[in-house]
């Protein structure tokens, strides 16, 4: 053995004897339960692959979704209450369905299941508030409502988008601060103690909303995600082409969506937003009293590849430092969020496809795992501090997955598929 050898050799050796990371399950335990947490500084996290493999879906444990005429429907949409075994869907037919997941889909347990309609298209975006007594709904029709979840009743409708909702967020101290992204290219900023535009809503449609006090946002940023060199001239052929009846004003913008739409924990006034046109993150100054300002971008996507393709999603983990994105190069990127301009870190499925932007991502409440759907009908769940090691691949859907769910206590997560159903994996 040469010198060099033997060297190398030696460093694998020190590497994989001091790096948490390498450890196996056994040593991961034995070393914690010797060291505590921590380990020269590093936190010693039990490899999640093994643990994430445990995950099965039974039969009992899928709900399926129908018109009334009884034709399927699909579930867009799901999110888990942060307290209790609940999960709220939102489907094609304008309903949420608040599904006691620590029940199955009996016809003894049908009682417990609850389902109200929300709005005059279908819920493409779903969040509970802190306390989870309040759900908001994002749709199809453009408003954004807010339900009461014991009675199912609306307590308020955000009026100001001209397209179709992508996200809908809760600030995460604020109980009355929103921001919501849409199909028209804008974010918006509310706050429910402001912009009161009017008591009730007589034009709500079948009803819906009818009752609850209307509100305007605080803030808008429109053509968030244009290209900045043709945003002028983008502009003007938008309101040339308004002048003509054949063209829609929604035809023009479609295809400059802003995806997401974060408030950023611990930074006043910061949001961050993704786009499916330019394929690129920004950070917003949008202090009140002035417009939004720019403050950082970064474009997800190697020079490498000619074709700009959008993002789809973004989580920020617990801490507020750490940014996960997913794109429709088929990668989920971590970033620090105190430096855009280079990932920390890519999971990379050769397996996993993404042909539309209803492909989502969750991040478990302890931030090890990382949850994704996918346009080839399966489910993936990465362990955060092993990308390398690849994900687990979770099959049963017979169509794109979509949204995915993780519980609160880490022991269920959910998954949407345009077959129709929604599918609870428990671990056994």
């Amino acid at each position: 053995m040469t010198k060099r050898k033997y060297n190398e050799e030696i460093e694998d050796y020190r590497t994989h004897t001091t790096n948490p990371r390498t450890w196996s399950v056994h040593k991961a335990l034995r070393m914690r339960a010797i060291h505590g947490r921590r380990y020269n500084g590093q936190v010693i996290n039990i490899p999640g692959r093994k643990l994430l493999e445990r995950f099965q879906g039974h039969d009992q444990n899928i709900y399926r979704f129908y018109y009334p005429s009884g034709r399927k429907c699909v579930p867009f949409v799901c999110s888990y209450s942060h307290r209790h075994p609940i999960l709220a869907v939102g489907d094609e037919e304008r309903r949420v369905t608040l599904i006691r997941t620590d029940k199955d889909n009996t016809l003894s347990s049908a009682s417990y299941h609850k389902a109200f309609y929300t709005h005059a298209d279908a819920v493409l975006d779903i969040k509970w508030n802190k306390d989870d007594d309040l759900l908001m709904t994002g749709s199809a029709d453009s408003l954004i409502r807010l339900w009461d979840v014991e009675h199912q009743t609306c307590v308020a409708t955000l009026k100001g988008h001209e397209h179709s909702i992508r996200s809908v967020n809760f600030h995460p101290m604020d109980p009355n601060l929103i921001i919501s992204s849409s199909k028209d290219g804008a974010f918006c900023i509310w706050d429910t103690r402001y912009r009161l535009l009017k008591q009730n809503d007589p034009e709500a449609v079948d009803g819906v909303g009818q009752d609850a006090p209307v509100y305007g946002p605080i803030k808008i940023t429109p053509q968030a995600h244009d290209d900045s060199k043709t945003r002028k001239s983008t502009t003007k052929q938008q309101q040339s082409m308004l002048k003509s009846s054949a063209f829609s004003f929604n035809r023009v913008i479609q295809d400059r969506s802003v995806t997401c739409a974060l408030f950023i924990p611990n930074q006043d006034n910061k949001i961050i937003t993704s786009g499916s046109y330019d394929g690129k993150i920004k950070i917003w100054d949008c202090r009140a009293g002035r417009d939004s300002q720019l403050k950082d971008e970064w474009g997800t996507y190697d020079d490498s590849i000619a074709k700009v393709r959008g993002i789809t999603d973004m989580k920020i983990d617990s801490t507020g430092t750490r940014l996960f994105s997913l794109s429709m190069d088929h990668r989920i990127t971590m970033h620090c969020l105190n430096n855009l301009s280079q990932p920390v870190r890519r999971f990379v499925n050769s397996k996993q496809r993404l042909n539309t932007f209803y492909v989502k991502l969750d991040l478990s409440v302890d931030d090890r795992y990382l949850l994704c759907g996918s346009s080839n009908q399966s489910v993936y769940a990465w362990d955060v501090e092993r990308p390398e090691s690849g994900p687990v691949t979770f099959e049963g859907h017979d169509s794109e997955t979509t949204s995915v769910s993780w519980s609160n206590t880490n022991s269920e997560f959910a998954s949407c598929s345009d077959d129709g159903s929604v599918r609870i994996w428990k671990y056994q």
